[in-house]
């Protein structure tokens, strides 16, 4: 069952994150998955998602990639305060676990949609998470 549509999350929805892009065949969406009082606690981001909507299917919505053109016009959006970018055997792991147990943090360990838009390795007819193909369940 493809999740509901809806429009892209405003700073009214908080709490929505992005965690996948598809192709359905003729348009592009972005899935969104709302964890509500779930942590992100798996040392993965695409782990802690799945274990979400395993436990809750209907914590996810999608949005076709078309409505983010109106949204970019007023663009009033809470942005994020900071980011860290790391390579691999530099400790990186033991930071981010240790941001992620302090509540006012947000930690995205790996999220495969980030990897693969900033590499410019999407493919239509692949979804961004996991590697799947359209139609496949994200990992």
């Amino acid at each position: 069952m493809p999740p509901d549509l809806i429009e892209p999350p405003t700073s009214d929805d908080m709490g929505w994150l992005p965690y996948r892009i598809r192709y359905d065949g003729a348009r592009l969406f972005v899935d969104w998955c709302n964890p509500t009082d779930c942590r992100l606690e798996e040392p993965f981001f695409d782990q802690s998602i799945h274990r979400i909507l395993q436990h809750n299917p209907r914590a996810s919505r999608s949005t076709p990639v078309e409505a983010f053109a109106e949204r970019t016009s007023n663009n009033t959006e809470r942005r994020p305060t900071g980011f860290i970018f790391h390579m691999s055997r530099c400790g990186s792991t033991l930071i981010t676990q240790m941001l992620a147990s302090v509540r006012q943090f947000v930690v995205f360990s790996e999220p495969a949609i980030l990897e693969a838009l900033l590499r410019g390795t999407y493919q239509p007819g692949r979804s961004i998470a996991a590697g799947t193909k359209q139609g496949e369940p994200a990992e």
